[in-house]
């Protein structure tokens, strides 16, 4: 396990959903700093992504997504109700229909993904995280 508390886990996955879904919405919208239309994607890292589970203590949190020392659950819980309400706006907008050009956003570790790997990437993290942060309170009882 990483060391972090259930509730520094959901606070990473508020930061880390965050940036997610930046992507995606730049992704939707064709443009953005990050998006590159040429990319060499890591067939490994597919092949993790499209089995649904992501290795466990094999990478480092981005310091932008490491929960802050002083971490508390009204603010982890203010920034989870923000990213929903952020969800929620981009799901009511999303088209899945629309044509629109493969282009990437970089991950760190996973390398260039396109809209729906990203997509991908946000959910099999946030199961990896929820499931962590059930094994820490399980080991509080």
């Amino acid at each position: 396990m990483s060391g972090w508390s259930a509730l520094e886990h959901a606070c990473h996955l508020t930061l880390a959903n965050e940036l997610v879904l930046r992507n995606l919405v730049n992704l939707f919208r064709g443009s953005g700093l990050l998006v590159v239309a040429d990319a060499q994607q890591d067939q490994r890292a597919l092949e993790v992504l499209a089995a649904g589970a992501l290795p466990r203590g094999q990478a480092k949190s981005p310091r932008m997504v490491v929960p802050p020392s002083d971490v508390e659950i009204g603010t982890t819980r203010e920034w989870a109700e923000r990213f929903v309400e952020d969800l929620g706006a981009f799901r009511r907008g999303f088209d899945a229909r629309a044509p629109r050009p493969r282009i990437f956003v970089p991950h760190q570790i996973l390398g260039p993904l396109d809209l729906a790997q990203w997509a991908r990437f946000g959910a099999v993290h946030t199961r990896h995280h929820l499931a962590i942060a059930q094994e820490v309170l399980g080991n509080l009882r």
